[in-house]
């Protein structure tokens, strides 16, 4: 008689696609909830977080429309805002029997370092501090081009 080994762990997802929900669900949407690649979050913040517990499964069946985050399941939560067609970061699904099923879940995964942007606006700050990295790096923000210069993006201080 042959036993099948069980995985020590489940690999993270890094990304969302069609062929990785299909894995979980025959459909991207059962009741109305997006879980194709496309999904956003109800602030566009949110969109890579949904993203990322969606690829991992991080919902008890096809057609709930709670969805914990990838990250923090015990504590951080999304319901689906039919509506407005996105998944809205809030408490409704917190504390719902669901979310013990997440939170096991997240047990199972292997470890992995997946890098999620959190900066979905380019900010002043941002820039400048991005400019300063690269003045530090030999390059000042100025080209020089027949005698005048050029500012490329970056405040000069």
């Amino acid at each position: 008689m042959c036993e099948v080994e069980t995985p020590l762990c489940y690999p993270v997802a890094a990304k969302l696609t069609p062929a990785v929900m299909y894995r979980y669900c025959d459909k991207l949407s059962t009741n109305g909830e997006d879980r194709s690649p496309e999904a956003k979050g109800c602030h566009d913040s949110y969109t890579p977080y949904v993203q990322r517990s969606l690829a991992n499964k991080m919902f008890s069946h096809c057609g709930a429309w709670c969805l914990y985050d990838f990250d923090k399941p015990d504590t951080v939560a999304y319901s689906w805002n039919e509506a407005e067609k996105c998944w809205h970061r809030g408490s409704g699904c917190l504390g719902h029997p669901e979310q013990k099923l997440a939170t096991e879940r997240k047990k199972d995964f292997c470890e992995a370092e997946l890098c999620i942007p959190v900066q979905s606006i380019l900010s002043e700050t941002l820039m400048l501090s991005y400019c300063t990295l690269t003045r530090h790096a030999g390059i000042d923000g100025i080209v020089q081009q027949a005698g005048t210069q050029e500012r490329l993006g970056c405040q000069m201080m």
